[in-house]
């Protein structure tokens, strides 16, 4: 019997980021935009809520599977606004690899958040 393993995101996070230093075409228009955002700029910050269980990781034919879907249904997301919420950046703020990590550590230190990563892409 293969027993599937919870997967410990509770929450987890990317962060989508733009970097406006490697643009040519936006040196042209705002020689500026370099010197005020040099690691670049949030440009979308994106939220990726799972739930507890991981059901395809488990063999169709499971006897575990309708547990694992109940406590899926019984397990309370987190809200979107709340996590935003607590993050330490916006969107249009310069990128700063320190905010990146407290606003992960913050929501690490909530104990109905399994997992946080907050990344750029």
């Amino acid at each position: 019997m293969e027993i599937a393993r919870p997967s410990p995101p509770s929450v987890l996070f990317g962060a989508l980021f733009l970097t406006l230093a490697s643009s040519p075409g936006l040196k042209a228009q705002d020689p500026e935009a370099d010197d005020m955002c040099e690691t670049g700029r949030v440009t979308n910050i994106l939220v990726d809520n799972r739930p507890i269980f991981q059901l395809e990781t488990l063999n169709e034919g499971s006897p575990l599977r309708w547990v694992y879907r109940l406590a899926n249904s019984l397990h309370i997301t987190t809200r979107e606004s709340f996590i935003l919420r607590e993050m330490l950046f916006e969107e249009n703020d310069c990128l700063d690899p320190f905010l990146l990590e407290e606003s992960g550590r913050i929501l690490r230190q909530y104990p109905f958040i399994a997992n946080a990563d907050v990344v750029p892409v």
